[in-house]
Order: structure tokens, then C-alpha cells, then sequence
């Protein structure tokens, strides 16, 4: 009669380990689920920014009256 007691003792624990570590899953891929969701919005109003920032390049190169000259000097090199 022992012996049934322990393997029911075991098999208790085993099943309150198991349903302990389920639950702390089920709570992990919640929590990633809402970080992933505050995500997908921080990039959809990033999106929404850079769209309404769009600069239309090449009518700003046709306005420009500023005309860019590079001298180059033999023997001496240019860096940034």
C-alpha cells in the first residue's frame, strides 16, 4: 500500500508540474501575442510618417539654382 502511495504522490506532482508549466505557456504566447500587436501598430504609424514625409526629389532638383563643383588637385585625394 506504500508503494501505491508514492506513485500517486509522483504522479500528482507530475501533473501539477505539467499543468504549472502549461499555464506559464499559455501565458508566455499571450504576452507575445499583445507585444507583437503593439508592434504591427508602432509600424503602421512609422508607415503612415514616411509616407506623409515623401519628398518629390526631383522637383526639388529643379528649383534648386545651387550648382555643385568638385575641383580635383593632382596628387592629393578627397575624404570624407
Amino acid at each position: 500500500m506504500a508503494a501505491t502511495s508514492g506513485r500517486f504522490i509522483a504522479a500528482a506532482v507530475l501533473v501539477t508540474v505539467a499543468a504549472a508549466a502549461f499555464a506559464s505557456e499559455l501565458r508566455s504566447e499571450s504576452s507575445l501575442r499583445r507585444e507583437l500587436g503593439a508592434q504591427q501598430q508602432a509600424i503602421a504609424a512609422l508607415k503612415k510618417r514616411v509616407d506623409a514625409a515623401q519628398v518629390d526629389w526631383p522637383a526639388v532638383a529643379a528649383r534648386s539654382s545651387l550648382r555643385s563643383t568638385l575641383t580635383t588637385v593632382p596628387g592629393h585625394t578627397l575624404s570624407s
